[in-house]
């Protein structure tokens, strides 16, 4: 498959060596300046998820390969996926940080020439496993890439939402790595927690809210991310677009 066929974005400025290689697949990590670990908030809902992270980032390949990471969705699996990989490239910048999500991920094989560009890669991030392993040849697919990155000493991150139970997979490679693998989960984060992120971004932000009107934000959530990021940025719009937010109630 070309590049424009796979839709990969491009890169333009030279970051190392390998950058030629980066519209091929499996995809360059590209950046998310939202989902980095200054966008991340700690709480009890995440707390082993985010301690494992660190493990990998300080550690990579050696003590937590694979690492799972599963959780419902809105929990912040794909933050703390690319959140990962991010750290990684910076602190590898002469190997590459690949990511692989269900959409990306082919239905029939695997293109050729994914073994040789894993070799330049420090890192294999999958997002959405369990929705590839539900396809007539995900599985076998998966268990390929997962297995020979793991060969090769690459650190192989992959995201779920529900917990993999290696009892599910067909016998082989991918059963193996699910089975030895580091399962840690995310689950929905507590209003507290949610307050506590949206005051650092209200401070980052220069935008004026006090902690009443910020719990009416965090209650609006129901425990997920994204839906306290939109409610935050619905706010701010408003206050930027001169709404005077005085109480509660305009909140």
């Amino acid at each position: 498959l070309t590049e424009a066929e796979l839709g990969s974005p491009q890169i333009t400025e030279p970051m190392s060596p390998s950058v030629h290689y980066a519209g091929y697949w499996p995809p360059i990590l590209s950046p998310r300046p939202n989902s980095n670990f200054s966008k991340w908030q700690r709480g009890p809902s995440n707390r082993v998820a985010t301690q494992a992270a660190n493990e990998v980032i300080d550690y990579p390949g050696k003590r937590l390969n694979p690492l799972l990471i599963s959780g419902p969705s809105s929990s912040g699996k794909s933050h703390l996926l690319w959140a990962i990989g991010d750290s990684l490239a910076a602190n590898i910048p002469d190997r590459d940080v690949r990511l692989i999500t269900s959409e990306t991920f082919p239905a029939e094989e695997l293109p050729d020439g994914w073994d040789d560009l894993l070799m330049r890669a420090s890192t294999l991030l999958i997002d959405d496993t369990d929705r590839i392993i539900r396809r007539p040849k995900g599985a076998d697919l998966l268990a390929n890439l997962v297995g020979w990155a793991i060969d090769i000493g690459a650190q192989v991150v992959l995201t779920s939402s529900r917990k993999l139970s290696s009892d599910s997979l067909p016998v082989g490679r991918l059963r193996q790595a699910i089975l030895a693998g580091v399962h840690v989960e995310l689950k929905q984060p507590s209003e507290e927690t949610v307050l506590l992120f949206l005051r650092k971004n209200s401070l980052s932000r220069g935008v004026s809210l006090t902690d009443p009107q910020l719990k009416i934000i965090a209650s609006r959530c129901r425990g997920e991310w994204s839906r306290a990021k939109a409610e935050f940025e619905t706010v701010c719009l408003s206050i930027e677009s001169g709404a005077e937010l005085i109480g509660t109630a305009e909140i």
